[in-house]
């Protein structure tokens, strides 16, 4: 089963590279597992990502320094619905997704069609424990995405609000105002008292 995951793997990557997609830097996402994460550390990355301290002992330290470094979004995979929550994301118009081959199989069946690079983890201790990732391969990706990246031309630009100044009001201005045409008195007719 290995082995169809990794093929299934480089084909989705081929069909990626094909596609040719682009996406601006805050509409790509970094996602990795929390397995690479070294197993002795105590900051929990899990719910807030920003708890690591960087000390350089695994590479959460530098997939965050790369995200600040291009400006995209990152997130820890800590489950498979809340992965693919963030995967399928309006705002996200391309993934980086770094897991073993039978995550992304799975990852990538789940959020078809949306345009993700997989990037298979290196496990030197096994499953799920102290797993690695070859940050060149990484880069490579994000490049993929955000490098070259023109904006469509067909898209509208939003529209900017005008804002109409008052014209300030002159002496012309307010002497006419002033000058009103009096009012006409309407003279009404009294009817003759008629005779008894």
């Amino acid at each position: 089963m290995e082995v169809i995951d990794k093929q299934f793997v480089s084909l989705n990557n081929m069909m990626t590279r094909l596609r040719k997609k682009k996406c601006p830097p805050e509409g790509l996402l970094l996602l990795f597992p929390h397995c690479i994460q070294n197993s002795n550390c105590k900051q929990n990355i899990k719910h807030e990502i920003n708890e690591c301290i960087r000390c350089g002992k695994c590479k959460v330290k530098d997939l965050l320094e790369l995200s600040e470094e291009y400006g995209i979004s990152i997130a820890v995979a800590s489950g498979g619905r809340i992965a693919l929550k963030r995967v399928m994301a309006e705002e996200v118009q391309g993934v980086v997704a770094i897991a073993c081959e039978k995550e992304l199989r799975t990852g990538l069946m789940a959020a078809m069609p949306k345009a993700i690079y997989a990037i298979p983890n290196q496990r030197p201790y096994g499953y799920c424990v102290d797993t690695d990732v070859y940050m060149e391969d990484v880069l490579k990706a994000i490049d993929f995405f955000v490098k070259s990246y023109k904006k469509n031309p067909k898209k509208p630009a939003a529209k900017k609000k005008t804002v109409t100044k008052k014209k300030p009001i002159t002496k012309e201005k307010t002497a006419a105002k002033k000058k009103t045409t009096p009012k006409k008195k309407t003279t009404t007719k009294k009817k003759p008292k008629s005779l008894p």
